[in-house]
């Protein structure tokens, strides 16, 4: 069994009955509560996640990992599985509130929930390897406790920074934002926004937000108001190289989703002589080459066509390095960009080069998708404007039948007036004629009377 001394536990050879795990974070805090206990809670992709499956099945459901833990913490898995969405939309809240981007860790909190303590996956490990790691985080209650009470009883703001700084160090630094905000800005304050952990944290704060920022402008094809908002970004002073790289990345997928080919040459260019050597500036070349070959490719077509981007052309991180790094890793989970920029670094887990990969690649496939829409609305576009000019030139001829029609019948008109003016004097003459006839055959008859009467006296 278990024996748990302070904060710290050590695995005997005796046997106990093995802890099972709960699937909802009340239930958990509720038992915590009841028993006294702390809380280890499991972020999983059941159905999904590949190493989320070999860490349950390997470790978390051995009864050699469970019965020595169970002792010191109730245990919850949050599943976060595609099969079943209202289990994910129903764990979400949890999942936001912790800043959990990766897929699977363990998070150790106590029974209100404040974390202290994660582990993340480790492919190479066994179930004492993680025993072990798990106990290590344990220590750090210990540690966010006595900061607590250094800060009680500090006299000035330099032993309040000190206090504070401890405290912060000692909790996972993805919970800070939301979880420890006031212990946060209240370190701002004492320490003028000088200390250490301030200044890396504000900055990767704005990181993360340029980066959401950018996703979902470049999600929705508004590459101009992304390209305004990298600017805005890029145009902070001291950034260092890794921001600048992020930045000008960014910025060279907008030039190229406009079509603005030249101009994305030397997004690139900047993205590789910010740093080199460093797995972005190594791949900055493929950007280059690709920008040129969708600016050449464009010159070719000009004037007869509109300038379109190259398929394929703003994969940064090939597949086969992508995958790599999330076997040594964890799972990112399906249409999520994980910026992975806030994580503290912990010795087991993905260093800031493999979580920008691992963001990068999977940005790729939103662009990969961008381009084949952009590509079918284009087509779309050039099959409206066919029809357009189809219905133009249909009426364009039935204008002008229509104006011949009118000519034809004025004409028609004139020919009749002309006739009526030659013909109308000889039927007057006729008519003329004609009264005068009747008139001489009237008086005719009208003698032919008389002398009739006359005959017959």
């Amino acid at each position: 069994m278990a024996v748990f001394v302070g904060s710290c536990f050590w695995v005997s050879s005796l046997g106990a009955e093995s802890s099972g795990w709960l699937n909802t974070y009340e239930a958990g805090l509720k038992k915590a509560v009841e028993e006294e206990k702390d809380v280890l809670i499991s972020f999983m992709g059941s159905d999904w996640c590949e190493q989320c499956k070999v860490l349950s099945a390997a470790v978390l459901s051995k009864e050699i990992f469970t019965t020595p833990i169970s002792e010191r913490f109730v245990l919850v898995e949050l599943d976060f599985p595609q099969g079943s969405p209202t289990v994910a939309e129903r764990n979400e809240p949890i999942r936001v509130r912790y800043g959990v981007k990766g897929y699977p860790v363990l998070l150790l909190m106590d029974a209100l929930g404040d974390p202290y303590g994660e582990v993340r996956y480790n492919r190479e490990w066994k179930v004492a390897d993680y025993l072990r790691a798990i106990q290590a985080e344990d220590s750090r209650k210990l540690t966010r406790e006595e900061a607590r009470g250094e800060f009680a009883s500090a006299t000035d703001d330099k032993l309040r920074t000190k206090a504070l700084e401890k405290f912060l160090g000692a909790v996972p630094e993805t919970t800070i934002a939301r979880v420890y905000a006031e212990e946060f800005e209240t370190l701002r304050k004492v320490s003028q926004d000088q200390s250490p952990l301030v200044i890396d944290i504000v900055k990767k704060e704005r990181l993360e937000e340029m980066q959401r920022d950018m996703q979902g402008l470049m999600s929705k094809r508004r590459f101009q108001e992304a390209i305004v908002r990298v600017d805005e970004f890029l145009a902070i002073e001291n950034l260092d190289p890794h921001e600048k790289q992020a930045g000008f990345a960014l910025k060279y997928y907008s030039l190229m989703g406009l079509g603005h080919y030249e101009k994305a040459v030397s997004a690139a260019e900047s993205v590789r002589d910010a740093n080199p050597d460093s797995p972005m500036g190594k791949q900055a070349p493929r950007l280059v080459q690709r920008a040129q070959a969708a600016l050449g490719s464009v010159k070719e077509e000009q004037p007869t066509k509109q300038p379109q981007t190259i398929e394929g052309g703003h994969k940064l991180v090939e597949s086969k390095e992508t995958t790599g790094s999330v076997a040594k890793t964890e799972a990112v989970a399906p249409k999520e960009v994980s910026t992975g920029s806030s994580e503290r670094e912990p010795k087991s887990g993905p260093s800031v080069a493999e979580q920008h990969k691992q963001s990068l690649a999977t940005l790729e496939l939103a662009h990969q998708a961008l381009a084949a829409a952009e590509e079918a609305l284009a087509k779309a576009e050039a099959d409206l404007e066919a029809a357009r000019e189809r219905h133009l030139s249909a009426h364009r001829k039935e204008s002008a039948t229509r104006k011949l029609v009118e000519r034809e019948r004025a004409k028609e008109d004139a020919v009749s007036e002309q006739i009526g003016a030659k013909i109308s004097p000889e039927i007057e003459a006729f008519e003329k004629r004609a009264a005068d006839l009747r008139k001489q055959a009237e008086e005719l008859r009208r003698t032919a009377e008389q002398l009739r009467k006359e005959t017959q006296e």
